[in-house]
């Protein structure tokens, strides 16, 4: 496959994977969001789309509660693309907030 090829196909998977996230369908998200990493880990020097698919699979992971698998992707997404400031933000905010709260009710036993 040829790397616009596949950095477009990959590009396709992200937006409707983006689009099954907003409208509710995590699992969707996910399965969307891990054929566009496949895509883009063909192409060579294409870090920011791979760290975008890994941060954007973390918020999924964390919507279903799959916290462990959200902070890995989270991780991943920044050991990748460290230059990138909104993937590190997004995908650590959002994963810590979730793995937060979920010891704090859990310690109030909610």
């Amino acid at each position: 496959m040829k790397k616009s090829n596949a950095c477009e196909a990959a590009e396709e998977a992200k937006n409707n994977g983006n689009s099954a996230l907003h409208a509710g369908d995590c699992v969707r998200a996910i399965e969307l969001y891990t054929e566009g990493l496949k895509l883009a880990m063909l192409v060579q020097n294409n870090e920011r789309q791979v760290a975008t698919l890994l941060t954007n699979r973390a918020q999924a992971f964390s919507r279903i509660g799959n916290n462990a698998q959200a902070m890995e992707d989270a991780k991943q997404s920044i050991h990748v693309d460290p230059t990138w400031t909104k993937v590190c933000i997004v995908g650590y905010l959002d994963v810590t907030f979730v793995i937060l709260w979920v010891d704090f009710a859990q310690g109030y036993n909610y």
